[in-house]
């Protein structure tokens, strides 16, 4: 069984990489020295395609305004500069919509391998495990 399989991720980009990255006892604060290319979602994941589709659709739903800004920046010039103007316009919140919600995952992904539990967000905390 994949690990995608068993934890059922899809839609959740980045909560297979924070999880496998927990599993390896790789503390929080060696997190950011590693290569975001070189993790399980990016390199290891056999639904990263799909994953990262409904991963898009959710982030328009939580973040609707948000997303719809980044996106028609990205429309006029591509995803590299629209990162980079979304940090020029928006210095306070740095980090674009989809990469935010992503990095939320690799921690809910993280704590879940080493707590047994996602982090607690109000009413934008994950609701994982999902029941079958």
């Amino acid at each position: 069984m994949t690990l995608e399989e068993e934890l059922k991720c899809e839609g959740l980009l980045g909560f297979g990489a924070g999880y496998a990255l927990g599993k390896q006892n790789v503390k929080p604060t060696e997190m950011q020295t590693l290569d975001i290319k070189d993790n399980h979602c990016a390199s290891h994941c056999a639904i990263s395609k799909s994953c990262l589709g409904r991963h898009r659709t959710k982030c328009r739903l939580m973040f609707p305004n948000a997303t719809k800004s980044f996106d028609k920046l990205c429309d006029k010039g591509g995803q590299a500069k629209a990162t980079r103007l979304w940090r020029e316009m928006y210095p306070q919140a740095p980090l674009e919509p989809y990469l935010t919600q992503m990095l939320a995952n690799l921690q809910d992904g993280f704590a879940f391998a080493t707590k047994g539990k996602v982090e607690e967000r109000g009413r934008l905390t994950l609701g994982y495990p999902v029941a079958a």
